[in-house]
């Protein structure tokens, strides 16, 4: 079998992609897994993973638009409508590109994740008649989604059917998948992960994760209440920047920590490809409201302050953080309140019964066998289109 998983854009869109394509490769160790991304995709190495046989790039437009802006702002933002035309003709040619590629390769079955890239796959999808399913892990689809879901087979969600626009008989709640290092962590695996790691298993360990591409505001946040928490000689700060604003979020911490001391206390990275050992060895988590990175954080059972960001399109995760605070799942600080981050993290690692009370609440979100559930979907559709062919 040949299986595209097209996505890309963010991690969200990636990390999923490896799961599926391990599932598939567990299910049917024959397949063949193909990635379709996105050319100029500052995250396309995420995919140089065992899952992954062959990688693929795409030109894709993108339709920019932000969340609580009007018609009349966005009609009259220049810059951004002329970057909205070039980007038509992008995904003009994707499609184009798209098109000759699924002639070439001649899958059985695509997989579509997310992001702009997979606009062009889907429609190239249907040109080629080769069946295609879409996955939502956020409660309001994407705008890519939304364009794709008409013509496929099925329309995967993260949560109930009923919460999408979507024909209702071919949707299919299979929740978020997850690589299959994501656990359950009891205390011991988390006092054992910090030992791997290198900390003691008393440390008290404070992990930021702000997204591939990273969370300016967030990354400035935290190292402003960096001193405050290093104060605790036991506290140490893991802070994942994203890619982009790694060396100016370096350089932060060099200006406000003094101290050569807590400087050290300081693990920085841009990306990981273990962020499951990272969590897991952590406290306190701090993260965007991320649908997938919500979903590793419930698996985990983290207690997590989640800072959503709120100019993405469609409002997504000021939606994600509402259904967290609906659940007492998770502190939610709006940007707005993040000076008072240092003392939210302080109340968590000084309060176990309310780092644990959050923590059980957000472990409700979990379910595991995600990428199994789509692996199944993909590989039956594959094997009825071959049945179909002979």
């Amino acid at each position: 079998m040949k299986i595209i998983v097209a996505g890309g854009g963010s991690g969200g869109h990636l990390t999923p992609l490896l799961a599926v394509g391990t599932a598939i490769k567990s299910l049917d160790s024959q397949s063949q897994v193909i990635h379709i991304g996105q050319k100029g995709d500052k995250l396309h190495d995420v995919t140089n993973h065992k899952s992954i046989d062959v990688a693929y790039q795409i030109p894709a437009g993108k339709f920019r638009r932000y969340h609580g802006e009007t018609f009349l702002q966005h009609i009259t933002d220049l810059k951004t409508m002329a970057l909205n035309f070039r980007d038509f003709f992008r995904f003009a040619f994707g499609t184009f590109k798209a098109w000759r590629l699924l002639g070439s390769i001649k899958p059985d079955v695509i997989f579509l994740k997310g992001g702009f890239v997979c606009v062009p796959v889907g429609y190239a999808a249907k040109l080629r008649k080769i069946p295609y399913i879409t996955h939502d892990s956020d409660a309001i689809p994407g705008l890519a989604n939304r364009l794709t879901a008409k013509n496929a087979v099925y329309n995967t969600t993260a949560m109930k059917p009923n919460l999408y626009p979507y024909e209702q008989t071919k949707t299919i709640q299979v929740g978020i998948p997850l690589q299959p290092e994501f656990q359950l962590v009891t205390e011991k695996i988390k006092n054992e992960t910090k030992k791997k790691l290198g900390y003691p298993s008393d440390a008290r360990l404070i992990f930021s994760v702000g997204g591939g591409l990273g969370a300016q505001n967030l990354n400035k946040a935290l190292v402003n209440a960096s001193e405050d928490l290093l104060e605790d000689k036991n506290a140490f700060i893991i802070h994942l920047t994203g890619k982009v604003p790694y060396d100016e979020t370096k350089k932060l911490y060099e200006e406000i920590l003094k101290s050569p001391e807590k400087l050290k206390r300081v693990n920085l990275l841009d990306f990981s490809s273990e962020l499951y050992a990272l969590s897991a060895a952590s406290d306190v988590v701090i993260t965007r409201a991320g649908a997938t990175n919500i979903a590793e954080f419930a698996t985990q059972a983290k207690p997590c302050i989640v800072v959503p960001a709120p100019h993405l399109t469609g409002g997504q995760q000021l939606h994600n953080a509402d259904v967290l605070v609906a659940n007492k799942a998770a502190i939610v600080l709006q940007e707005t309140e993040l000076p008072s981050l240092a003392g939210v993290v302080r109340s968590l690692l000084n309060d176990k019964k309310l780092a644990d009370s959050y923590a059980q609440s957000i472990h409700q979100f979990a379910i595991s066998d995600s990428a199994d559930k789509i692996a199944e979907l993909l590989l039956n559709i594959a094997k009825n289109k071959t049945k179909n062919s002979v």
